[in-house]
């Protein structure tokens, strides 16, 4: 019975030896890992698997990355943050009275909306349409030559047009360039040179009318339609928000068309190349010199473009830019008010003088180029991949105007403060493109976030087993 007793006896502290060594085991090997763990590298990870995570990123929140919505003082993303909409009168900026039905003024750096009142009303565009008309026309290879002659289409001829139309002066045994063609839109909004370019461009102007809605559907332009290529027709609609995006993303594909074209002050045309048989024939080859139908760009300083508009139906309309000090503004007004012709112009340069001077005493971008380099790695827990790498550093989302920059209040540039929105671990299984953090750029002591940038996942990282969970579970512990 002795020997029984002191067996059992025995058993128990070798049993208890044993969990002892298998606990202590345990820990040991649980100490180690998590050691390994906390010294895990960054993953390496290729170019292609980047651009495969931004891919998806652009995918499931529907944004294309060629060309980007507008974004207001938060960022447009759907990342919450403590505001959603700029406030001047939080910084005591009065807004400019603005006499029309609807404007909306951008920072062409960064696409940020810095003031806007009925900018999605709908109106037609007038000659606003043949920046649209341009944009489409240079889209096609062979068009974009602009040494390239061509033969203004018998159709597009400036003496059929509707009585009061402007135009350029194209008519029969004349020849001109791409580049004339061009300006002939751009400077004295001829709607002559409109039609020409659809008919040179498509064939005929319903297939180019496609085309052009086809552009700014890819754009993002919800709003936006057009019915033919000059502007006359009411049926074309727009709103103020869809133009300034689309003057945007022309103005970043086309900047030389600004000097070329946009800030020309006058035209001549027909010169003596563009007559094909020097006789005299009736018509429009008589040389006329046409003033910019944009007034602005004697008034503006750094005005340089882009476009004005009026028919009956819409009122007066302008998309206007101008650059100083290196800061360049967008400014779409559309429905200007006034009694008669001589007046709205007046109202019209009134209305763009107040909402330039309004941005350029008010708004300058601020580089943040410095700031955006993320180095800080986020750990994997319960994830298959080897536990010395179990670990990434996110890839910053590119998909906004500018990530180099952002706007801000003129006196605020040195009270901008930034936040790195991110956990040190994170669960497995991960997908690439997942937003798992974000940078936020604010004004100190204040409510107001100017940008938020996503910070995803670069790779696709798959779940581990029960046992990897477990361990690596006790990461936190310490």
């Amino acid at each position: 019975m002795k020997h029984s007793t002191n067996g059992i006896i025995k058993f128990i502290f070798v049993l208890i030896g044993a969990v002892l060594f298998c606990v202590l085991s345990l820990a040991g090997f649980i100490f180690f890992h998590v050691s390994e763990l906390k010294k895990a590298q960054p993953l390496e990870v290729s170019q292609e698997e980047k651009t495969a995570a931004l891919k998806t990123f652009y995918s499931r929140h529907k944004i294309n990355n060629e060309f980007p919505p507008l974004n207001s003082i938060e960022n447009f993303l759907p990342v919450k943050s403590s505001s959603s909409e700029i406030n001047p009168s939080a910084k005591k900026i009065e807004l400019p009275k603005i006499d029309a039905e609807s404007y909306i003024l951008i920072h062409a750096k960064t696409g940020t909306i810095l003031a806007e009142s009925n900018a999605d009303k709908i109106i037609p565009p007038a000659s606003l349409t043949k920046l649209v008309t341009i944009y489409t026309m240079l889209q096609k290879p062979e068009f974009k030559d602009l040494e390239k002659v061509v033969f203004p289409p018998k159709e597009a001829w400036a003496i059929f047009l509707p009585k009061g139309a402007a135009w350029m002066g194209l008519g029969e045994n004349q020849s001109l360039s791409i580049e004339e063609l061009i300006r002939g839109m751009a400077v004295c909004s001829g709607n002559d040179a409109a039609l020409a370019a659809a008919l040179l461009t498509e064939g005929s102007l319903k297939k180019f009318t496609l085309k052009m809605n086809e552009a700014l559907k890819t754009m993002g332009l919800k709003s936006t339609r057009f019915e033919d290529s000059s502007g006359l027709s009411e049926k074309n609609q727009t709103t103020a928000r869809d133009f300034a995006l689309f003057s945007l993303h022309y103005l970043k594909q086309y900047p030389e068309n600004l000097k070329k074209f946009h800030s020309v002050n006058e035209i001549s045309y027909p010169q003596k190349h563009n007559i094909l048989i020097k006789k005299s024939y009736a018509g429009f080859n008589e040389l006329q010199i046409k003033p910019a139908t944009n007034t602005l760009l004697k008034k503006i300083e750094g005005c340089d473009g882009l476009k004005t508009g009026f028919i009956y139906e819409s009122g007066f309309n302008i998309s206007l830019t101008a650059q100083k000090n290196g800061e360049r503004f967008i400014a779409v007004i559309l429905g200007g008010h006034g009694k008669d012709f001589t007046e709205g112009i007046f109202k019209r340069e009134q209305n763009s003088i107040k909402l330039m001077n309004f941005a350029f005493d008010n708004f300058k971008s601020f580089d943040i180029r410095e700031h955006n380099k993320i180095k800080k790695s986020v750990r994997v827990l319960g994830s298959n991949l080897n536990v010395k790498t179990s670990a990434f550093i996110p890839l910053l989302v590119d998909e906004d105007f500018s990530q180099d920059y952002i706007t801000v209040f003129k006196n605020d540039e040195r009270h901008i403060e930034q936040a790195i929105i991110l956990p040190d671990t994170i669960a497995a299984p991960l997908f690439a493109g997942q937003q798992i953090g974000r940078i936020e750029y604010r004004i100190k002591d204040s409510d107001i976030v100017l940008k938020t940038i996503p910070l995803i996942c670069p790779l696709d990282i798959k779940e581990g087993s029960s046992f990897r969970k477990f361990i690596d579970g006790f990461y936190r512990f310490f």
